[in-house]
């Protein structure tokens, strides 16, 4: 009786998503089937960013970026599926049992703000139920505003999986990448508390002013063929937005000032 109540206890705490730190995404444990090869995006070497490959049920889902100071993702990479409607997916977010709390985001700091946890790897760009799932950790999401978010989703999110089958088919005969990442804020703005107007637990959550994605692929031809798009906040109001659509991913590199796949994908 007793094992039977540890058991349940410990099912209580247990998730089949989990993320594994990794040294080097192209190393020995690492998931380098989320990047082409070569052109895997620009890892700077500065220790506040950790690799992660992002896991559930076994099996790894995509790989993310993440900044330990401003506490969100650089990034997050992923391969290509055509959008098809998975029922039940869930909503619960997780945080990265393999950081500390205070190097990353939790669902408090979320509470009584203005703002809502905007995935990278998103629901709709997954095909099956799992996959939908693996996309909910705290690590894969930046600060959106819901007017961001509704912006975010119609004029990237969704249009950048109907440009990829354009480009190079619904099944890419030689596979396809995308890439979707966020520019911290700078002078920073921080997650606050609408009451208190501090931080929720004296840690500081960036919200990014920039989020971007890019794609790359080979048509059936073996041409690379690439583009991206992203959506900027404005300084002249809440609900004002800069979005700009790329035909190829060399142009918002310049924008970004940031190799998204390592130079190779232009």
């Amino acid at each position: 009786m007793i094992l039977l109540y540890l058991l349940m206890v410990l099912s209580a705490f247990y998730s089949p998503s989990s993320g594994r730190v990794v040294k080097d995404f192209f190393g020995i444990d690492g998931c380098p089937q989320f990047f082409p090869i070569p052109g895997g995006p620009t890892v700077p070497s500065d220790p506040k960013f950790v690799q992660i490959c992002q896991d559930h049920n076994g099996i790894d889902r995509f790989a993310t970026l993440y900044d330990t100071v401003n506490r969100i993702p650089v990034y997050s990479a992923y391969q290509f599926s055509p959008h098809v409607s998975v029922s039940g997916s869930s909503s619960y977010w997780r945080k990265e049992n393999n950081l500390r709390d205070d190097q990353q985001a939790l669902n408090d700091d979320y509470l009584n703000t203005c703002y809502e946890r905007g995935h990278l790897y998103s629901v709709y760009q997954n095909n099956n139920e799992d996959g939908v799932r693996a996309t909910f950790t705290l690590t894969n999401a930046a600060p959106q505003s819901h007017y961001f978010n509704v912006q975010w989703f119609n004029f990237a999110e969704k249009p950048i999986v109907e440009d990829v089958e354009m480009a190079c088919g619904k099944k890419p005969p030689f596979g396809a990448y995308i890439v979707t990442g966020v520019v911290p804020s700078n002078p920073p703005k921080y997650l606050t508390d609408l009451d208190s107007g501090k931080a929720r637990r004296g840690v500081l959550v960036n919200v990014p002013h920039v989020f971007w994605n890019a794609f790359c692929c080979k048509d059936n031809n073996q041409i690379i063929r690439t583009g991206g798009y992203h959506v900027q906040s404005s300084t002249n109001g809440a609900d004002h937005y800069i979005k700009e659509k790329y035909k190829n991913v060399a142009d918002l590199e310049k924008f970004l000032r940031f190799k998204v796949f390592g130079g190779n994908c232009i």
